[in-house]
């Protein structure tokens, strides 16, 4: 999914600044400690929401496969109901 790979690339370039901030010779005004464990408190909820959306899209594939749902014919469950419902099924 296009958000997942956002999620992604937030903690991948979250990973940079804190070895960047980590790195360098100076405290950002007596800011780093706190900056770095901010962003590392952010890399764990993105973490956390990835692996529930992990969790999410694979009960909902269970799901299909219970209903039987016709894989690759439908990607919306809307239009799933409209089709068979416009057709009279």
């Amino acid at each position: 999914m296009l958000w997942s790979g956002r999620y992604a690339k937030a903690i991948a370039e979250l990973n940079d600044a804190i070895a960047y901030m980590q790195a360098a010779a100076h405290d950002f005004g007596g800011r780093r400690a706190d900056a770095v464990q901010t962003s590392q408190a952010a890399i764990t909820q993105l973490q956390l929401a990835l692996e529930f959306r992990e969790t999410k899209d694979a009960n909902r594939k269970q799901n299909k496969q219970q209903i039987g749902w016709p894989s690759g014919q439908f990607t919306d469950p809307q239009l799933f109901r409209c089709r068979f419902r416009c057709r009279g099924n």
